[in-house]
């Protein structure tokens, strides 16, 4: 390994809590993705670790980019496909309200939409009027 690099390896070891801290990190996001819960969550936790390592390897050791650069590639296609979710939920559920500040005018429609924070493979329904509605 670069001399570089064992001396930025040796800095982060030194600290007595960074190597602890990322490993936490990485064993919490992988639990997290392979139990699919929270898997926004776990890309927004996960994403500064993989550029770290993937920045690590491109300025300080060349010859391990690979790796990285395959999980930030998966990275990046779980963050695609989840996109819609990690929208979704970031949104301010503010219900519509009349101009005069009167009851809300939230149809439930609109109050379903905001609950489809959940799990991407469940199907919920509620019936409004004649017909149901799947959100």
């Amino acid at each position: 390994m670069p001399e570089g690099a064992l001396a930025f390896a040796g800095a982060l070891a030194q600290t007595g809590y960074m190597f602890t801290l990322v490993k936490a990190t990485e064993v919490l996001v992988g639990a997290l993705l392979l139990a699919n819960r929270f898997v926004p969550l776990a890309l927004a936790l996960i994403a500064p670790v993989l550029v770290n390592i993937v920045l690590f390897h491109a300025v300080l050791a060349p010859s391990g980019i690979g790796a990285g650069l395959v999980f930030l590639a998966l990275e990046l296609y779980l963050a695609w496909s989840y996109r819609g979710r990690s929208v979704r939920c970031s949104r301010p559920g503010r219900p519509r309200e009349r101009a005069e500040g009167g009851p809300s005018l939230e149809t439930p429609r609109l109050a379903l939409r905001r609950l489809r924070c959940g799990h991407p493979a469940i199907e919920r329904r509620a019936w409004v009027g004649q017909g149901g509605v799947t959100i």
